[in-house]
């Protein structure tokens, strides 16, 4: 009951409309950005969010991945998008909007109803990160997705799922799946990422879903549960970096001194100089592997 299903992804597509459409009718983007487009990204866009996730969507204003848009030009631009979306002219009634510019992604947060959204203004490695996830999820839905959201919820309930507060992001918990699942054989280990790529996200349309589960695969995600918590409390964090992206831990070794003093190291298989978990501060390691040991 926690996935995602149909009319949840059905709804989600209604905002991600409703809010391309304002931009796309706004004076202040309709003649400089005509190839504006709005793509649902993130765990809506994978499949692997919860009913209680947020929409996460990509903003991008010159059909090239807003590769020519300059850092300054950002927060007038989200303060554009959210002077549209206030606007009673505007298709989709959003509340608690906030621009944040300043973010290393730079955004605009708002709530429509009870789905909160992050409208971003980003590079396609959102985009990329959101189609391999989602190729993953399709491999074997049946187990992936709820495995996905029990995590994600037991994250969230042991308070060790909260990045800005140096823990873990909601990402790279679903990066460690992955490295787990390949350890385990069920994914494997060359995820053909410059396929991905190229392919993006592919034709427009839900992602896959989570059918009712039979005994058998309730018995395999238990398994698989209860292998997911000793394969991250027995990794050794303070020698090797996860990465899906080799299909096995690289050594801490081979990187930058960054790389060697933060606590935990999960590379992001798009944007390889990033460190998903750099966030994490050595209290908030304590705390994610003391959660982990104790499930």
């Amino acid at each position: 009951q926690h996935c995602l299903n149909r009319d949840d992804w059905v709804r989600r597509c209604a905002i991600r409309d409703a809010i391309c459409q304002s931009l796309r009718a706004s004076d202040a983007f309709s003649a400089e950005f005509p190839k504006l487009t709005v793509t649902i990204i993130g765990t809506s866009g994978s499949g692997l969010g919860r009913k209680a996730s947020d929409l996460d969507l990509l903003l991008e204003l010159d059909g090239e991945g807003n590769r020519e848009l300059c850092r300054s030009r950002m927060p007038g631009l989200l303060a554009a998008a959210e002077a549209t979306l206030r606007s009673s002219c505007s298709g989709l009634p959003a509340e608690d909007l906030e621009a944040v510019p300043t973010a290393r992604i730079p955004l605009l947060r708002g709530r429509h109803a009870d789905v909160r959204f992050d409208l971003s203004i980003g590079t396609r490695c959102g985009a990329w990160n959101t189609a391999l996830l989602r190729c993953c999820a399709a491999a074997d839905p049946a187990k992936t997705l709820p495995l996905c959201a029990v995590l994600v919820a037991w994250s969230k309930a042991q308070g060790i799922n909260d990045s800005p507060r140096g823990l873990l992001s909601t990402y790279s918990l679903l990066l460690m799946v992955l490295a787990y699942l390949q350890a385990e054989g069920q994914l494997p280990k060359d995820l053909k990422l410059a396929a991905v790529a190229q392919a993006g996200l592919g034709p427009e349309g839900p992602p896959a879903l989570p059918e009712p589960p039979t005994e058998e695969h309730e018995e395999a995600l238990g398994r698989l549960l209860i292998g997911f918590f000793a394969f991250v409390a027995s990794f050794r964090w303070d020698a090797w970096i996860l990465s899906p992206r080799c299909g096995a831990p690289l050594p801490r070794a081979v990187r930058s001194r960054a790389w060697r003093v933060q606590p935990l190291c999960v590379e992001d298989p798009f944007e390889t100089h990033l460190n998903t978990c750099r966030r994490v501060n050595p209290r908030g390691q304590r705390k994610i592997l003391a959660a982990f040991d104790s499930a």
